[in-house]
């Protein structure tokens, strides 16, 4: 098993940047496609969702650093892992909704 978490994280910032690239090349397709009110409507609840997301991310963040004290290169880590999901989370989002309406 540690092998394979060797490996995983080795090629952790390959992996990072296919998880970003892919969702926001698919919502610069998308948007640049669907121009119209239903596109715009898929857009805007996306971007909400992202929003709630990144805030309540940012609040736990916040509460875990005042419970456990982490470290100034803990928080910076996992403030990074935000970024990432957020993106990861609008990229699904947009996705989902496209197939929904």
């Amino acid at each position: 098993m540690s092998n394979f978490l060797d490996l995983v994280m080795m090629h952790l910032p390959l992996l990072l940047a296919i998880s970003v690239l892919i969702p926001g090349a698919y919502l610069s397709f998308f948007s640049k496609q669907q121009n119209d009110e239903r596109g715009n409507k898929i857009v805007t609840v996306s971007f909400r969702y992202t929003y709630s997301f990144v805030m309540t991310g940012i609040l736990c963040l916040f509460l875990c650093q005042r419970l456990f004290q982490l470290s100034f290169e803990e928080f910076q880590h996992y403030l990074f892992v935000l970024v990432v999901l957020a993106n990861f989370c609008l990229g699904s989002s947009v996705f989902i909704l496209n197939r929904k309406y």
